[in-house]
């Protein structure tokens, strides 16, 4: 795709994710009612919860495009991969660190703690120190595809921490309820709480999705514009 039609993408994603965000702010604080027994603290889910599936998706994405660098991927798509595999691994840093966040002040609200060593919030902290190597991995090499390779290695085996953090409620003692999203019809939230929650995952989707289109195309003018050093003579 040329820059071009990447600028234009990128225009239309980030009007979407305004959008959106301006309907799931509303939504999610005016529209939504309170918890029966979290009251008003309940909100905290609408920021928290999608924060911490993109955290998971960021770092599946980034494996797959880390798996495509390594492999698959011919000379003149390796810019643009690159870029979208860094994009991908800050904002999954951000995407996790805000979990971390909102559920300590959540957790305080709730169970009167900021902070406690439960399974999945011990996972979900060991996930941001893994997007952390991942960033310095990036930047600690002077060849940048050196470091984007061993980038991608860490986040190819770094995969096998995810369902630790899925699972983590299941196998060990947790502060965490399991899952009330992907649940049978009678532990499921409410309709009420789920359009609301649906509409700022995807407000985080859109987002992601403008800032690698933003990386790439940045990246491909780079590339177009740079002129490669003279060859020289043998």
């Amino acid at each position: 795709m040329s820059p071009q039609r990447l600028r234009r993408a990128s225009a239309q994603l980030l009007a979407a994710t305004a959008i959106a965000a301006a309907l799931g702010a509303l939504w999610s604080l005016q529209f939504s009612p309170p918890d029966w027994r979290q009251g008003d603290a309940v909100r905290i889910m609408y920021v928290h919860v999608p924060g911490a599936w993109m955290s998971l998706i960021c770092w599946t994405l980034m494996a797959a495009l880390g798996a495509k660098l390594l492999w698959r991927c011919p000379p003149s798509h390796r810019a643009a991969t690159a870029a979208a595999f860094t994009t991908t691994a800050a904002a999954g840093f951000w995407f996790t660190a805000l979990t971390l966040a909102t559920g300590s002040i959540w957790g305080r609200a709730i169970w009167g703690l900021w902070w406690a060593w439960d399974a999945r919030l011990t996972a979900e902290l060991i996930l941001l120190f893994l997007y952390g190597a991942i960033l310095a991995l990036l930047s600690s090499f002077a060849s940048e595809w050196r470091g984007v390779r061993a980038a991608a290695i860490l986040a190819l085996f770094g995969l096998l921490h995810l369902p630790v953090i899925k699972f983590s409620v299941e196998w060990w003692i947790s502060l965490h309820q399991g899952s009330s999203v992907f649940a049978p019809a009678d532990s499921r939230l409410p309709p009420d709480f789920l359009a609301p929650l649906a509409v700022m995952t995807l407000v985080y989707l859109l987002f992601l999705a403008t800032l690698i289109t933003l990386r790439v195309e940045t990246a491909l003018i780079k590339e177009t514009t740079t002129t490669p050093p003279p060859e020289q003579d043998e």
